[in-house]
């Protein structure tokens, strides 16, 4: 037992050398010098950010972005919230749509939301700890690809954790401290409106206190603080935010989210989304060129000392991380969208967290006095991670998008011989808007009533549909061009795009 603890007292004495977050911010450094380019995919969320950024930068309403919205497709909405493109407008003021330049503004985002969940969970795990299990994060393969694209995922979880991790340091909580929380937290819900999370976790944590306390004659001035801190930080924060949305970049009042809502089963996307989650989140402890039988290994144990450490922790002091964590999880597991990493990631945090104190549960019953169990597993997959992180680092294979030889050909040639005002059906219409400044109309990509198409088209005046059969299969406008071969005019054609004038 005494050369165990000689060899831990040499392990400390030799991190006691280094300062854990110079370490990390020399850790850090890489990020930026992997996955930089000029290339995006056509994931279309990212032309809608841009264009409001343009908007901006121009001095036109960022809602005017040639989107035209088609009821049966609600989700294809035409505008988002706006404190996103903010961020974006300096770098499109200088660079212009430069992708390699908006690539390193993003890489910049998840440089900040490490330091940021280092210091979060430093507060309440080893530092040495908070220092691998943050570059486990962003060093993992699926963040290093995240992060080439253009979206507010990033950025969210900056300020998401940055609010939360102030917010439990705070002692005092005074009516001032409320208006500033209420202004950071109207700007995080305009990034993402699923910061609503820290909304909802405060308020469960201010009425369980209130509930607590009140009947205490010495903890009823402190209930009544926190009542009072809580209600003025979400007048404040729903208030700016009405004012954002509705007066300074007011939002049409088509589509969304309740409109999307309303097209799913919501029992049945639940039970969807559990299973894929789950999958999700066990994927992401699988490594290139390792056996099933270890990435299985390795995710099991993380998952039971995870499991474990969130039943103690819920058990000795459940707060407003907790709060935070259940609420956003059951944000997800009814959101009918396409389940992905980008959904999990501000989750990851959360899930280190528990890891822990799972950890330190079942050092104590083996008695253990330096092997250390928390750091075991993530060192282990820090060495795992090295193949996809070398893969990332050679890899050529860029996301295939709006950079491409074909798509600046038709693009072109939209921009150069139809008319300013023409309405285009493309599968991605908010990046054909972008970069031709013609107007574009999405379909349903179920819909299978050719005269329901035909009925829309001659609603909203199309001018042109574009099909791509090689990427981005419409399997609506196909059926659409074989039911009314006459009315399309073949105008232009390359080996990707087909582009058709129709004849109303």
């Amino acid at each position: 037992m005494k050369k165990e603890n000689l060899f831990y007292q040499k392990i400390r004495a030799f991190a006691g050398k280094f300062n854990p977050f110079y370490v990390l911010i020399v850790f850090l450094l890489p990020l930026f010098f992997i996955n930089i380019h000029e290339f995006t995919d056509w994931g279309d969320d990212f032309a809608l950010y841009l264009h409001q950024a343009k908007n901006i930068a121009e001095g036109i309403s960022p809602q005017k972005t040639g989107l035209i919205y088609n009821p049966d497709n609600p989700i294809m909405i035409s505008n988002v919230s706006v404190c996103f493109s903010l961020l974006l407008v300096p770098v499109y003021l200088i660079f212009g749509l430069n992708f390699k330049a908006f690539s390193l503004l993003i890489t910049f985002f998840l440089f900040l939301a490490a330091i940021v969940i280092f210091y979060f969970l430093k507060h309440y795990i080893p530092v040495w700890l908070a220092v691998m299990m943050v570059l486990l994060l962003v060093y993992h393969r699926w963040t290093l690809d995240f992060k080439q694209y253009i979206l507010s995922d990033i950025p969210f979880v900056v300020l998401f954790f940055a609010i939360l991790y102030s917010y439990v340091r705070i002692s005092k909580k005074s009516i001032l401290t409320a208006c500033i929380y209420g202004l950071l937290v109207a700007f995080m819900l305009n990034v993402r409106s699923v910061g609503i999370v820290f909304i909802l976790g405060l308020l469960c944590e201010t009425a369980f206190l209130f509930i607590k306390h009140f009947k205490s004659k010495l903890n009823a001035k402190e209930a009544f603080s926190q009542l009072v801190f809580t209600v003025v930080l979400i007048v404040v924060a729903l208030g700016t935010s009405f004012i954002i949305k509705k007066i300074a970049f007011p939002e049409p009042q088509e589509g969304g989210y309740i409109s999307y809502f309303k097209q799913h089963n919501l029992y049945e996307i639940f039970l969807t989304n559990i299973n894929q989650y789950f999958n999700w989140f066990r994927w992401f402890f699988t490594f290139k060129k390792i056996a099933l039988v270890v990435q299985y290994s390795i995710f099991y144990i993380f998952l039971v000392f995870v499991m474990t450490g969130m039943i103690k922790k819920l058990k000795q002091n459940f707060n407003i991380i907790d709060y935070c964590f259940f609420i956003f999880l059951a944000i997800i597991l009814i959101y009918p969208a396409n389940p992905g990493f980008r959904y999990l990631f501000p989750l990851m945090p959360f899930f280190f967290l528990y890891f822990y104190f799972g950890s330190v549960y079942f050092s104590k019953l083996i008695n253990s006095q330096w092997v250390k169990i928390s750091y075991f597993l993530p060192v282990i997959m820090l060495l795992l991670s090295y193949p996809g992180l070398l893969w990332h680092i050679e890899t050529k294979d860029y996301p295939v998008g709006t950079e491409q030889k074909s798509v600046r050909e038709v693009f072109n040639f939209i921009s150069s011989n139809t008319p300013d005002n023409s309405v285009i059906v493309f599968r991605k219409p908010r990046a054909l808007s972008l970069y031709t400044g013609r107007y574009g109309l999405a379909n349903n990509g179920k819909e299978k009533n050719t005269e329901r198409l035909d009925y829309l088209y001659k609603k909203f005046k199309v001018s042109y549909l574009l099909q791509n059969n090689v990427e981005l299969a419409d399997t609506a406008l196909i059926l659409y061009l074989d039911k009314y071969p006459d009315k399309c005019e073949p105008v232009f054609s390359n080996d990707k795009f087909s582009l058709y004038q129709l004849k109303q």
